[in-house]
Formats: structure tokens, sequence, C-alpha cells
């Protein structure tokens, strides 16, 4: 099967992934993105020219009460774009009108410094901050004398937590208990 020499390619113009410009007779044409990429290189290695068609709805695709579609979807549909490219997801709905070709792009990356060296036995100190650690330490150590001092006075925790905040905040404050 021979491959067409022109096509007419139904877009919904995306930020990074399709863009597109005009010139000056309004004829739509790639500007960048990862996908006006895609199609530059299927055109140059088989040999084909394209017309860029723009969905008027500035919608994927959705089937209306009508039985009619929207988006690229209706353009492919309707026969005004003989394929539609988009970062489309295919749905039972969808699928019944349109075939779908998947293929991946991996565009995005991220750049850091490189880490410096770290021990392996200390590699499991690196997810929290040093101030974090002493916390931990210091509860864990706290802990047990809390338990003991309100099994020994026979106090709830609330009251206790009173009774600090009270000291800590140097009045003089008389509890009144309930037995």
């Amino acid at each position: 099967m021979k491959f067409p020499n022109f096509i007419r390619i139904g877009i919904l113009p995306l930020r990074h992934l399709l863009e597109v410009n005009y010139d000056s007779k309004g004829n739509v044409h790639f500007d960048s993105g990862v996908e006006a990429n895609f199609i530059r290189v299927l055109s140059e290695f088989l040999g084909f020219k394209y017309q860029l068609v723009i969905t008027d709805d500035a919608e994927w695709g959705q089937l209306k009460d009508d039985g009619n579609w929207t988006g690229i979807i209706g353009l492919v549909h309707r026969n005004e774009a003989d394929i539609a490219i988009a970062h489309l997801t295919m749905s039972p709905e969808r699928s019944s009108v349109a075939d779908f070709l998947f293929y991946t792009v991996e565009e995005n990356s991220f750049v850091t410094n490189l880490p410096g060296f770290v021990m392996k036995s200390l590699f499991y100190l690196l997810p929290f901050h040093a101030y974090i650690w002493i916390s931990i330490i210091i509860a864990a150590v706290f802990m047990p004398f809390l338990f003991m001092i309100l099994r020994i006075k026979a106090l709830t925790f609330h009251e206790l937590l009173f009774r600090y905040l009270v000291f800590f905040l140097g009045n003089r404050v008389v509890l009144l208990q309930v037995k």
C-alpha cells in the first residue's frame, strides 16, 4: 500500500506539544512542539505534504446528543481531516468512530547537580533534616518519663499538659479536681 502524497491533519494546538503560527495568507503552520516535530519527521521520511486543520470548538472530541462528534474526533469522523494528532485519550466511544495509534514521547527531563559522596551507613538519615532527628531522639527519651509521671500521679494527659503549660507560663493556677 502506497502512502498518500497529501493528507489533512486535524490538530488541537497545545502549549509545548503542538504549537502553531499563521502566515500572511492565514494558513496554519507548525511552530514548535513534540507532536509538530513528530509530523515533520514522518513527512520527510514518508514523502508527503500536509495541511493542518484546526478544530473550531477547541475540543478533543465528545459525542453530542444528536450523534455528531465535536473536536478533532469530529474532524476525522466528518472526513474533514484524514488523521488527527493531539494528546488524545482513547475511549470506547471514540474507538467506535476512529482508529487509534499509540506512540510515546518522553521530552520532559529534570537536571540537578550531582550529589556529593554519601556513606552507605548514613544513607537512612538523609530523608530528614538534623532538627527532625533531634526531635525524634528527644521524644524517645522524654515519653517514658511522661508515661511514668502519668502512672504515678494518676493524672490524665490533659491535666498533666495543663500543669506543664502553667509551669512554663509562670502563673499559678489552681486545678479543680472533680471526684
